[in-house]
């Protein structure tokens, strides 16, 4: 680690199939973020109020269990039910049409 950065895996998509959930996806504690790109490594550069975010974060959470918390976000941002709150704003504010599910 350095600069106080904690060392992040690589990318999820969000839109896996439940199997590649239960395989690659820990049943344990953990820190998210929910990410646009453009290709599985560049992200999509969103303007915000205060500049650009040249990391394309939509989301960061934590949770008890990463395997289901981001089955959750991908169920409630495709209107799918569940409570997830960011995956819920994803669908109602209309993100989708700027970052389709296959970009997350």
């Amino acid at each position: 680690m350095s600069g106080g950065q904690l060392p992040w895996e690589g990318p999820f998509r969000v839109d896996s199939d439940k199997d590649t959930y239960r395989c690659q996806l820990q049943d344990s504690p953990g820190i998210y973020r929910i990410r646009a790109f453009t290709s599985p490594r560049d992200p999509i550069i969103i303007a915000r109020c205060n500049g650009r975010d040249p990391d394309g974060i939509l989301h960061i959470g934590e949770t008890k269990c990463l395997r289901t918390r981001l089955r959750h976000f991908r169920d409630a941002a495709i209107g799918n039910g569940n409570s997830h709150a960011a995956g819920c704003e994803f669908r109602d504010y209309g993100f989708a049409s700027q970052f389709p599910k296959e970009s997350l």
